[in-house]
């Protein structure tokens, strides 16, 4: 890989901020079961574990060796020749192609200029790769399509410059380097590093030597033996995820010339006409913002409450997720659907793994389907699938990526109902203010391009990065106050107030909601005197206290009236017997099941140290090189 011409790597600093703020900005403009039976449960069926998917992060590393070979180049600045030897066991069944290596190519915020010479296996054959830049990472992607199984061997060779930097705590230049970086998420048996350095530079090595072990940051301590002609060596064992092999080798000031930052068009002279450029766009920016603001304004007007009432009991004909997505609460839609269903008898809630195999937390038990309705049938399918039959279990962990994309298709079906339903009117045409949205999102590169033409006549202002933060917020602050909010049909306004009511009733003080209750109405509808009626109400209004984020206290006003009626609600069962705070935690943890598991990130596996560590002073994680990576 040559390294970049300085213009080059200046208009990609400003790129670079463009496309993050493209990044952050972008998504904002796009509109396995098991069969089992608890023993509190009523259906006899047999627990079978349930499968879980295929993880590309679940193998482990044997070994982690690297060899290093420090010199000095004519112009004094260091170079490094790395070679990485990584044996990486995967499972014997279908996972993985190969893994991802990510080499940090910069430190301290200059340039590595890292060239990848070769990538083989144990016995020196060619290992396909593709090599790619993601941020300060070179990112290699090793191994082909074919799955690849058992011990694998890859070994890496590669160059960097600039390894070494000066530190004013120490008083000295040191190689301070980590080995094999805290950016896995694999766990390695054993990370070892033989550094050698050039003959000529032995007599400029300071003495001071250091090794450290651990988590980003521990100041763990390990041994590094080092030998007259220059040979340092340094291992750990048992490294879990997200540990590394730190060392730091003292030279004394002064043999190394530091590598310096390359020019970036910031740098110079900025032309007059350049400023005006970029504060035109930043006045557009607040002035369009503005205009969305007032757009905003004026199109909410038409869908203001009426007259707000207390409300205790459950609305006729509404479905709790389209309920959930007509008072903008949609992010409950599906915890809430769960505990209506539960308390339904329609599911059981449990708060443990039934077959207990690793990794689940909780489990859901279907009972029944009867006195459903499409949408809540879609979400029985998505959790037990099509053969539901009584008492099949479907278990739970903190992440599950096919829930997750069955949940989202249920949540967009229940979003469309609004208008099917006649809550929302349909066919409304939006206000000018998409236009302005757009134009806000288009702004940051059509900036772009006027400032990367007027960087090659004079320096780009510094505060042009500014500008982009503030385009991306005026973008991201139209996304919200720009759509003209749904309009809703005087059916949809009245189940929004009715909504609303219900809140109003679920806030209220537990002698407030007992006074309602003993008015002519309430008595009509509730014996407060039968404490079970109570918990009947108490369990139908639960949902709506999902929906409404009160589910807290709710659960436990339900638990204490439970109680003192001498039962104990069978659609959540736990070890405890039913207790407000404990059905809280598991709904909790069931509503992440919801959410695919986020991508691994080594985004933080290039924090070097701006301290030295070769006197004892420094952590692990702390130096250049390391990285991270995983499997694929």
């Amino acid at each position: 890989m040559l390294p970049k011409r300085p213009h080059d790597r200046s208009v990609g600093l400003l790129f670079g901020t463009v496309l993050a703020l493209a990044v952050v900005v972008t998504p904002a403009l796009s509109a396995g079961a098991a069969d089992a039976a608890p023993a509190s449960a009523a259906a006899e069926a047999a627990p079978v574990p349930a499968l879980a998917p295929a993880d590309t992060s679940d193998f482990e590393f044997a070994s982690f060796a690297a060899e290093y070979e420090l010199s000095r180049a004519q112009d004094g600045t260091s170079r490094l020749s790395t070679v990485e030897t990584i044996v990486a066991v995967f499972p014997e069944f279908d996972q993985n192609r190969g893994i991802i290596r990510a080499i940090p190519d910069s430190y301290q915020g200059i340039p590595l200029y890292t060239e990848v010479e070769s990538v083989t296996d144990a016995a020196g054959e060619a290992v396909p790769f593709g090599e790619s830049e993601a941020g300060d990472f070179i990112e290699l992607a090793l191994g082909t399509d074919e799955f690849v199984h058992g011990e694998q061997t890859y070994v890496i060779s590669y160059e960097q410059q600039n390894v070494v930097g000066a530190f004013e705590d120490t008083a000295s230049d040191e190689f301070y380097w980590d080995v094999n970086g805290t950016g896995w998420e694999q766990p390695f048996g054993e990370v070892s590093a033989r550094v050698t350095v050039a003959p000529e530079l032995v007599d400029a090595l300071s003495g001071a030597t250091a090794c450290y072990s651990g988590a980003q940051g521990d100041t763990t301590q390990c041994e590094i033996t080092g030998a007259d002609d220059g040979t340092f060596t340094a291992s750990v064992t048992d490294l879990a995820p997200g540990e590394t092999l730190t060392f730091a080798i003292g030279f004394d000031a002064g043999t190394f010339v530091p590598g310096e930052p390359e020019p970036t068009v910031f740098d110079g002279e900025v032309p007059w006409w350049t400023n005006l450029i970029v504060a035109l766009f930043a006045i557009a920016s607040v002035v369009l913002l503005g205009l969305s603001i007032l757009s905003r304004v004026r199109a909410s007007r038409a869908n203001r409450p009426g007259t707000i009432v207390p409300q205790y009991s459950v609305p006729d004909g509404l479905n709790v997720m389209v309920a959930a997505h007509l008072v903008g609460r949609a992010a409950t839609a599906i915890p809430a659907q769960l505990v209506s269903l539960a308390v339904r008898r329609r599911l059981r809630i449990l708060d443990y793994p039934v077959s207990g195999r690793s990794g689940a937390e909780y489990s859901l038990q279907f009972l029944d389907e009867r006195l459903t309705d499409d949408l809540e049938r879609r979400l029985l399918k998505v959790l037990f699938g099509k053969k539901r039959t009584a008492g099949r279990v479907k278990e739970l962990g903190p992440h599950d990526t096919d829930l997750g994309d069955g949940a989202a298709r249920v949540i967009a079906r229940a979003q469309a109902l609004l208008i099917e339903g006649g809550l929302h009117e349909a066919g409304q045409r939006r206000s000018g203010g998409i236009g302005i949205s757009v134009t806000l999102f288009l702004l940051p590169a059509i900036m772009f391009l006027a400032l990367v033409g007027a960087s090659f006549a004079g320096a780009i202002p510094v505060w042009s990065i500014a500008v982009f933060v503030l385009q991306a917020l005026a973008f991201l602050a139209s996304l919200f106050f720009i759509p003209r909010p749904p309009r809703l049909t005087a059916l949809g306004r009245e189940h929004r107030d009715y909504l609303l009511g219900m809140r109003m009733y679920l806030e209220l003080a537990e002698q407030d909601r007992m006074r309602m209750l003993q008015s002519p109405e309430g008595a009509q509808r509730v014996d407060i005197g039968d404490t079970r009626q109570v918990v009947k109400l108490y369990e139908k209004l639960l949902p709506f206290a999902v929906i409404w984020g009160v589910e807290d206290a709710w659960a436990k006003e339900l638990e204490i009236t439970a109680r003192a009626a001498g039962e104990s609600p069978d659609w959540f069962v736990s070890t405890d017997g039913f207790n407000g705070t404990a059905f809280t935690s598991t709904l909790n943890g069931v509503s992440r099941s919801t959410t695919a598991r986020p991508a691994p990130s080594y985004s933080g596996s290039d924090s070097s140290s701006f301290s030295g560590g070769s006197m004892g002073g420094g952590f692990s994680g702390g130096g250049g090189g390391g990285g991270g990576g995983g499997g694929r």
